[in-house]
This record gives structure tokens, sequence and C-alpha cells, in this order.
């Protein structure tokens, strides 16, 4: 709500006509409106200097360093109608696009954090104030809209985690005392940690029961730890860290004809039928689900005709399936040409070193092609390149270009003269091993068991082309975005002739 003033009990001084902004906080209180802050500013004040000025007053606590994260949301009480300020937004913009709209008292300002950063759990641990206030507001949603949802269990596990964070002082048999119990029941509420619903549910004694076990569980954390647990226990439910919009995808060209590189249907178990483009330039396959497979069929039958219009030839782009759609992706054998992987050296910049390899240094880099584009490599050198090293540092090269694969690291080229080089995709997210560790609290079992499946997918693929890794460890698998692994590190894979094949013996019991 926004006031004209001319003095007050406010901060900032300001030296033309003044506006009191009253700007309200997230607290533990149910009364979103109870705890705030009155702002002095001018009209020509824009939100972020607004935003500056409550953190810099130290209401929220010392320390803040993720200031970025902080929004300014105004919303209407009597509607669902809000509106996320954008931090060049001035008072007086404000003013005239929004607020006139309504009765002046009708409005109210949040400050909330809204851009959250990756990994935010261990990045705001330099920030505990930033923490603190996103766990207040993430519970602050969570009782308003949420609680009242959530099973049983999880209601007491995460009411008792709140007990222990502010209660911190307390120790771990606190609660079995009556006289503490009838403190926190009386004086504070058991409704500011449980939703109204389960207090209502069960008899004052059978809850006071359970709450004293469930608190035990929780009862040797400290207040990081239970804002931690919190988090994890919360995510299986909500999404506490996305914001969804209803919405509707307009037309837009996804590519051209002369873009396609293939097309394949893959029917699902239950009776629909993925279809995927694959696009040159793209990272991904255009992947569109029909009704059934004869739908799908007929659609693949129409954008392959019009290809093949586009290329003035009856080559088809289709991929026919084999006995299983995981080997659907293996090409039928055809020469590889060495000129098609010849790049020059005056088209890479040398990036900074990100490894060391068993032959040499792998560095970033980037490439420019001969269309223009300008793509992040990998770059692998050669160190000590005589002529026996050479041979055995070009066999990944020379294996690698032989292979097409959406989840196999891509060869981008190669530079056969001294120093040797071996140019190929970067993937900014990193080994999947260092990947896993860094967000094990965000990534779920589904995440995980796509990424086994995309391996088994590249595993597939190399059988079918007659080779082994023998070498598949995590180290040796890349992650090209969150949901999309890639496996590489080819330096100890080899082509196996079919006389190689063997079959294990059993003998009948």
């Amino acid at each position: 709500m926004m006031s004209q003033a001319s003095a007050g009990a406010v901060d900032n001084k300001c030296t033309g006509p003044v506006k009191i902004l009253k700007v309200c906080f997230i607290s533990n209180s149910a009364n979103l409106g109870k705890n705030f802050k009155l702002v002095k500013c001018e009209s020509s004040w824009n939100i972020r200097k607004i935003i500056k000025s409550i953190l810099d007053s130290g209401r929220l606590g010392p320390n803040i360093k993720f200031s970025e994260c902080y929004g300014l949301l105004l919303k209407h009480l009597k509607s669902d109608e809000v509106h996320w300020l954008h931090p060049n937004l001035t008072v007086a913009e404000v003013e005239q696009k929004y607020e006139q709209q309504h009765v002046e008292a009708e409005w109210r300002y949040d400050l909330r954090i809204r851009y959250i950063p990756p990994d935010f759990l261990d990045k705001l641990k330099d920030d505990k104030t930033t923490m603190l206030y996103f766990y207040q507001q993430v519970r602050s949603d969570y009782m308003q809209h949420s609680a009242r949802k959530v099973s049983d269990g999880m209601a007491l596990q995460l009411g008792c985690m709140e007990i222990r964070r502010f209660y911190k002082d307390m120790n771990a048999s606190g609660l079995e005392k009556k006289s503490n119990f009838e403190l926190l029941e009386k004086e504070v509420g058991l409704d500011l940690f449980f939703p109204q619903e389960l207090i209502e549910s069960m008899k004052p004694k059978q809850l006071r029961k359970l709450i004293q076990q469930t608190f035990q569980q929780f009862a040797m954390l400290k207040e990081e730890q239970c804002i931690i647990k919190f988090f994890e226990t919360l995510s299986v439910f909500s999404s506490f860290d996305e914001e969804v919009f209803p919405c509707e995808l307009v037309p837009v060209c996804l590519a051209t004809f002369a873009q396609i590189r293939s097309i394949k249907c893959t029917p699902q178990n239950d009776g629909k039928t993925l279809l995927h483009i694959d696009i040159e330039g793209a990272k991904q396959p255009l992947s569109i689900s029909t009704a059934s497979l004869a739908v799908a069929e007929n659609m693949v039958d129409l954008i392959d005709g019009y290809c093949r219009l586009e290329h003035g030839n009856d080559a088809t782009l289709i991929v026919r399936p084999k006995d299983s759609d995981i080997y659907a992706e293996i090409p039928e054998d055809s020469p590889v040409s060495t000129c098609k992987f010849s790049i020059s050296r005056n088209d890479i910049v040398l990036g900074r070193i990100l490894g060391e390899g068993f032959f040499g240094e792998v560095h970033d880099g980037i490439y420019k092609s001969k269309t223009g584009e300008r793509v992040n490599v990998a770059v692998k050198t050669c160190k000590d390149c005589t002529a026996d090293v050479k041979e055995k540092f070009m066999s990944e090269a020379l294996i690698m270009k032989k292979l097409d694969h959406p989840h196999i690291v891509r060869l981008i080229g190669i530079i056969e003269e001294d120093p040797v080089w071996i140019v190929m995709e970067l993937y900014k997210y990193g080994e999947l091993g260092n990947y896993l560790l860094e967000n094990k609290h965000k990534l779920t079992t589904v995440t995980l068991i796509l990424y086994s499946l995309q391996i088994s997918k590249a595993l597939a693929y190399l059988e079918g082309v007659n080779m082994v890794h023998r070498d598949i460890a995590v180290r040796n698998v890349l992650v090209a975005t969150p949901d999309c692994v890639k496996l590489g590190d080819f330096g100890l894979s080899r082509y196996i002739e079919e006389e190689e094949y063997y079959k294990g013996k059993t003998k009948a019991d």
C-alpha cells in the first residue's frame, strides 16, 4: 500500500514529494501483514532500490549476499490478481499501471525470494539470512496451501522439524515434560506447526503422544539441519522451487524440411506412439506423441515425402525399427569419410585446461564452423606425439568418427598435423560422477532411471556396430543437459569381429 506523507518514523531521506510504501515480510505468523517495514521513497525510485533499502536496513538479518534473489510481489487482497514487479519499474509506473485499478487499501506488497540459484541448499549456506527467509517463505506457503493435502505422517514430521528449529535451545527430551508441551500448546499454539485439520482429527492425548514420538526423530538436529531436512521432505510432495503458469504454445517454425536428418516411430506400452524427428543443429530430437501407431505412420509418410521433394531424390529418412526400439538407432554399414572430420586449427580458440588426459591436457575452447556457428568444444591434446603414441591417441578419434548416437559424445573434428588434436562437443555439466554428488538432493529416481536407459541405449548401439567400450564408469559419462547423458572416452574401445564372440557353456543339473 502506498500513501502520501511528509514525515514519519520511516527510513531513507528524500528531497521531494514522498510516498510511504508498506512492504510485508514472511514470518511465522499466519497474518502475512503483521510483519512489515515502511519505506519512504520518491516516485522516481525503482523497485530494485526499494528492495535494496529493505535489505540494507538489517530488518531481515545481516550479511545478505544473494540480494538478486529477492523480488517484490504486488497482490490484490480481494482477488487472485498478482503482479511481480520488475526491478526497473519505478514507483510512479507501478501506481499508473496497477494500483489505479483498485482501491489503495486492497493492495499488499510482499517481499519474497523468487529467483533461486541452482544448488541453493549449498550456496545459501553462506547466506544464512536468505536461507532462513526462503525457509520461512516455503513453510508459510506450505501451511497456507498444502498442509491439509499431505499425509498425517508428513504433516507431523514437518511440524516437528519446525518445533525443533523454533525451540533450538530445548533439550532432546524437552517435549516429554508436561509443562513444556502445555506451553507449546497454549502459549504458542499447535496451529503454528500443524494443519488445523490434523489437530481436529484426533483426541488431544493421542495427538500429543504422536507429536512427542515424531519429535524424537529430529531432537538432535541443529537449526540449519532442520531447514535442510524440511526442504528434502517437502520436495517429495511439492516442487517449491518451481512456478507453474497456465499457457499455450503458439505456432513456431521448429525446423525446415531441409534440416531433417531422420524420422523414427517408437510404439509405447500405453498404445500411443512417439515420433522422433532428428533435426540438424538441434541437441535433441523433436518428439511428438500420437494417439496410435497409424497416426504416427501417416505423419512420418507425409514428412518423408516433403523431405524427398526438398532434396530432389527418392532417398527415405525413415529409420525402421528392428526387434527392439533400443536397437533402432543402429545404422547400416557405410564408409565414413575421414575428410568430413578434418578441421583447421585456425578455427579453434583454446581456453582453460579442464583436466589431464592419458596422452595430454584437455582444454575447453570455441570452434567456428564453416557455417559461422560458434560451438563450445573440448580439445584433447597429445603431449609427446611420437609415431606410436600418435597412433594410439588417434585410435579414439578413428572409432568416434564412425559413431552417431544421441547418447554418445559427438566428434566435431580431427587435426592430424602435429600437435594432434581431437575436438569433441563440450557438455557444460561435466562428468556424471561429480554431477550426481552435487545434485544428490534434487535428482529423482525417474531421472536416474532415465540416465540408465540412455547409457543402455548407447551400449546397445555399440553392440550393434560390433564394438565394446571396456571402460564404463561415471567418469566417462558426461551430462549434456539435466535430462540427457552421453557416453564418452573411447580410448580403450575396440571393434570385434564375428569370430571373436563366444558363448558361455552351462551344464544342466
